[in-house]
């Protein structure tokens, strides 16, 4: 038997559409791979488009900013004075705010400024983060309809490129452009944690100081009693596996707070490109993608609102029976007996599983987005 014909062809080939038209009718050009296979290959794409392909033709083309609009090139060459501006000026407005309380020379009340230091930086993390989630909501809301409006993307689908590596490579010129504001927010946030942290300590610590020079010498404090798990091997041994997988669930959840700012603007630059593939001009591609961002944020609202009113209902129908009680339930005694090394290991558990979850949904809408932009980008220009 004379073996299938695209199976001499290069692999690229298969990266065509999987159907023509012609007519009404539909030809296959190749046949149709497995879904997971698909999935895995649209990821490994869109992975390098973003991180490695940068030689693409598409993609230095889409690095000159031809398709974005003049007040987008313009923010994105003056990035890091803008940066500096909300930071300097956000920070230098909660410390004028906080002055007079450093002029009044009381040691107690410094603390304070602190707070409004931090808060200040915290603010102006969260503006630049925000600033980002619009710029690329923006930037890509034009990178098709502008094809469109130049009449240059018939031109381009006669090119041997897909249409895959078309939107893709758009995308990921446009994250590329991202970079360093992305970068910027991840320290900026990690500079906020690690301050609130030595501004804790800190505070833990003078305290502690004060009360310990407050106290009379005399008196000594009592020995605390030894906890009976330490006293065996067995219970030292639990209570480092708890504590190290505890230490990994708050790295890991301290690692997705420097880099969800990234994975916040890889969806908020799919919505773009969606929006722009159903568009005929930039104006209407940047007004569709606003549109669709801020009916986004509205369905997020009401579903937070949701989640938050059923939780605190759940919480009371629970509560209100046990306050009730004159003695406590069973049940509730052996949950207050239970080991703390246990709980602690199986809320670190918990952590980490709702991590991933977190992460893969954020990973799942970015492609859903993706591949729903280019399936209607093969229609165009004439879908």
């Amino acid at each position: 038997m004379q073996a299938a014909p695209w199976r001499f062809l290069p692999l690229d080939v298969c990266d065509l559409p999987a159907t023509v038209e012609a007519g009404r009718q539909r030809i296959p050009l190749c046949p149709q791979v497995g879904y997971n296979r698909g999935v895995r290959d649209f990821l490994l794409d869109t992975w390098q488009f973003i991180f490695r392909r940068h030689d693409h033709p598409i993609y230095r083309r889409e690095l000159t900013g031809w398709s974005t609009l003049g007040i987008v090139r313009g923010v994105r060459r003056g990035c890091l004075p803008l940066m500096l501006f909300v930071i300097v000026g956000v920070v230098g407005c909660c410390g004028l705010t906080a002055a007079p309380i450093a002029l009044t020379n009381k040691p107690e009340l410094w603390p304070v400024v602190g707070v409004y230091l931090l808060g200040g930086l915290f603010t102006a993390t969260e503006l630049i983060r925000w600033l980002v989630g619009i710029l690329a909501t923006v930037a890509t809301s034009t990178a098709i309809s502008a094809e469109i409006e130049a009449q240059s993307y018939a031109l381009l689908r006669l090119t041997p490129i897909p249409t895959r590596q078309v939107v893709l490579a758009k995308y990921g010129a446009a994250l590329q452009q991202l970079r360093l504001p992305l970068i910027v927010v991840a320290v900026l946030r990690a500079l906020c944690i690690v301050g609130s942290v030595a501004f804790l300590v800190a505070l833990i610590a003078a305290g502690s100081s004060s009360s310990v020079a407050q106290t009379n010498p005399a008196i000594v404090a009592p020995t605390p009693p030894s906890l009976p798990l330490l006293s065996s091997a067995p219970g030292i041994v639990s209570y480092l596996i708890s504590g190290v997988v505890g230490l990994l669930a708050l790295l890991a959840w301290f690692l997705y707070y420097l880099l969800n700012p990234a994975l916040t603007t890889m969806i908020y630059g799919a919505i773009g490109l969606m929006a722009s593939s159903w568009s005929r001009t930039r104006a209407s591609g940047v007004l569709t993608a606003l549109a669709v961002r801020v009916g986004l944020w509205a369905v997020n609202y009401v579903l937070s609102q949701v989640a938050w009113t059923s939780l605190s209902l759940a919480l009371s129908l629970i509560t209100l029976p046990v306050a009730l009680l004159t003695s406590p339930p069973t049940w509730l005694e052996g949950l207050l007996s239970f080991d703390l090394g246990l709980l602690v290991l199986l809320v670190a558990v918990l952590a980490m599983l709702v991590l991933a979850l977190l992460i893969a949904f954020q990973i799942g809408l970015t492609m859903a987005a993706l591949a729903l932009t280019v399936r209607r980008a093969e229609r165009l220009p004439f879908g």
